[in-house]
Parts: C-alpha cells; structure tokens; sequence
C-alpha cells in the first residue's frame, strides 16, 4: 500500500518496463542446466548396453588384448556406471575389482556365445569374429580360467596361438 501517488505510479511503471524487457522474453536456461537435465533423461546403463558397446568397441579392432579393452575410456566409463547402478554406494577400491569382473563375466558370455575368441591365453588376446562359420576355438570355464579347447570347423589343423 503507498500512501504517495508518486511513489505508485513510478511502481506501475517498473512493472510495465520489466514486463515489456524481461517477462516477454522466453526463459532461457543455462548450458550446464540444460546437460544435467539431458544426462538425467537418458536411460539407465545396463549390462545389455555395456556389452553391446563392447561389441561395437570390438568390431573396430578385429585383434585386440585385454588391457586395451580395460584402458578404454568410454568402455570404463560405461561399466562404472554400471557397477554404480547395482550398487550406489560402493567404495572406489570395490568398484574398481566390481569393474573388472564384469568385463570378465561379458568376455566369457561372448567366448561363449562365439562373438569372440580366445587367440592366445598367456596374452591374454581375442578376435573378434564377425562370421560365427569362422569361429576355430571354444572356451569352458574352470574355476574362473579362460581354457582353450580346440573345435575342428574347416578340417584343418593349424591353430595360431
């Protein structure tokens, strides 16, 4: 309430002036608003996600050994997330040797479902294999070992290592 007409009309004139200036404009947010909220609408990372980047990540190498898969940054990145999805409050240390089981774990589903194989066990080195009628090895699992068991496919006998 103003008791100075003055006063009021100089009030209704900042009103107009404010309007007219900032509330007739559309708002815009800032960028870093913006990519939280983006980040926020995506959906969660599952293992499903993870291991099809891999299989992405894979197909651009052909050859590949274990620690390059591991040094990846997007493929680290990607299985973080979903080691922190399973369990948000994981101490880094865990979280670390939680990460590495799940490459292992999806290594060993892919051996297994011959997306890739096993080229040299003491390397620690895999192909991945874009053809399943070229696959040349298999791998059981014995006591959380990789083992190498041949598979004649083609009849012939020459097994690179």
């Amino acid at each position: 309430v103003c008791d100075d007409p003055n006063d009021e009309t100089l009030f209704r004139l900042q009103v107009l002036y404010q309007e007219r200036v900032f509330y007739s404009k559309p708002v815009v947010l800032p960028d870093i608003i913006l990519q939280e909220a983006e980040k926020k609408n995506q959906p969660p990372v599952s293992e499903e996600t993870f291991e099809n980047s891999m299989r992405a990540w894979m197909s651009t190498r052909g050859e590949f050994d274990y620690l390059e898969l591991e040094d990846d940054d997007e493929i680290n990145r990607i299985a973080r997330e979903v080691v922190r999805i399973g369990n948000p409050r994981i101490h880094p240390v865990h979280e670390t040797a939680q990460v590495t089981k799940l490459m292992t774990n999806c290594l060993q589903r892919m051996v297994s479902k011959g997306i890739i194989e096993v080229k040299s066990k003491s390397e620690v080195t895999f192909r991945f294999i874009s053809d399943s009628s070229t696959a040349r090895t298999g791998v059981t699992l014995q006591d959380g070992e990789l083992i190498r068991n041949v598979v004649e496919l083609d009849g012939n006998d020459d097994e690179s290592e």
